[in-house]
């Protein structure tokens, strides 16, 4: 059996890049065509869509966790993970921190980043997901500059 993908990226796009990209084309195309918002569907992508950069223990380095603090779409919450066990979802703090528009950035000293909260959830309605939606394509952007 052959798959055929369509609108790859080029092959220059770590992993991590890769994973934001789905969450954003999935927030960008399938959950509100023709301005029609789905809270439901996009409540579905609860595993998928980024809910914070966590430190990873004895590094500086961010891990990319769903709302369920588990690596972004690999996990249910049943499971136990290790952070350490996902370095493709890891990015240096330095550049996460140059990212404007986190939620709940008030503590310079907190490693952690967060996209949203419960009241700013992107099921919560279409302005959430957009605002969601920006944030995510600003940390695409900061990750394709890193060195």
């Amino acid at each position: 059996m052959t798959i055929i993908f369509t609108h790859v990226p080029s092959s220059k796009e770590s992993p991590l890049a890769l994973t934001l990209m789905l969450a954003a084309e999935a927030l960008t195309f399938d959950y509100w065509h023709a301005g029609r918002y789905s809270r439901a569907s996009v409540q579905a992508l609860w595993n998928h869509l980024p809910y914070c950069w966590h430190p990873v223990a004895d590094s500086d380095d961010l891990v990319l966790l769903s709302r369920n603090y588990k690596p972004i779409g690999a996990v249910p919450r049943r499971i136990h993970v290790r952070y350490e066990d996902y370095p493709h979802l890891m990015a240096p703090r330095e550049v996460i921190h140059s990212v404007d528009g986190f939620h709940r950035n008030q503590n310079p000293e907190e490693p952690a980043r967060w996209f949203y909260d419960d009241g700013t959830a992107p099921w919560n309605g279409k302005r959430y997901a957009e605002t969601l939606l920006k944030l995510i394509r600003a940390n695409i952007a900061a990750l394709e500059v890193e060195p």
